[in-house]
């Protein structure tokens, strides 16, 4: 009887009580800091089409208006490219392994010392330079940023650079493989289907892989070269 009671007085006490309105929490506002006027605005803000317009306008003027502050360096690197197709003719040669397909004898040329295989191998160094002097473009690897900044954005650069070579190789080597194959007889999108074809196939990879290794310990060898010699100009 007694906790009846309680219970009564307890609810009408909890009916006298006026009821709180619920406390609403505002959500708190980020301290956002300020935009850096220093940093390259984003090529993709605002409308999308104007953007996409934009950055193909500017990857394009990187090849057709490209800014090249050192008229030398892309001869330098050229050279240098050529000059790892020369290390590898000389080695194969003074070793004796396998030749690779470019390296053919010239057929006219006098036969003394290595004399018939030294156009060849200009003629196949002067193709590789070719792509990278278009991966160099597409890198911005000739304005002075590549070579007067740190030591770094050179080596950035210049693997940037060399992906995009690498590419265009790649592409070049597929072309030039399928043709081959096709003059030969040869199915080239049948894995393990000619022993020929496979043959072939393995060989052309090997010298890719060889070429694009030279090449790029070559020119990061004298990128590095060239931004260690322009700090002395700052």
């Amino acid at each position: 009887m007694l906790a009846n009671h309680l219970y009564a007085a307890h609810m009408l006490t909890f009916a006298a009580t006026p009821r709180l309105a619920p406390t609403r929490l505002r959500p708190a506002r980020l301290l956002q800091e300020p935009p850096d006027p220093s940093e390259p605005d984003d090529p993709f803000d605002g409308d999308p089409f104007d953007a996409g317009v934009n950055f193909g306008k500017n990857v394009s003027s990187r090849f057709f208006a490209p800014a090249i502050d050192d008229p030398g360096l892309p001869l330098a690197d050229s050279l240098v490219v050529i000059s790892g197709s020369l290390f590898i003719a000389y080695v194969v040669l003074a070793v004796g392994l396998p030749r690779p397909s470019w390296l053919v004898p010239m057929a006219g040329m006098p036969n003394v010392r290595a004399l018939p295989f030294v156009l060849p191998t200009l003629a196949h160094g002067s193709a590789l330079s070719v792509c990278w002097l278009l991966g160099g473009l597409a890198a911005q690897a000739f304005e002075s940023g590549a070579y007067m900044g740190s030591w770094r954005e050179a080596l950035s650069r210049t693997v940037k650079g060399g992906a995009f070579s690498t590419g265009l190789l790649i592409l070049g080597t597929q072309t030039v493989l399928n043709a081959r194959l096709d003059a030969m007889g040869l199915d080239p999108y049948v894995a393990g289907g000619s022993y020929a074809a496979d043959l072939v196939i393995a060989g052309t990879a090997n010298e890719l892989i060889v070429d694009t290794a030279v090449s790029a310990v070559g020119l990061i060898g004298f990128r590095l070269f060239r931004w260690w010699d322009a700090q002395a100009y700052k």
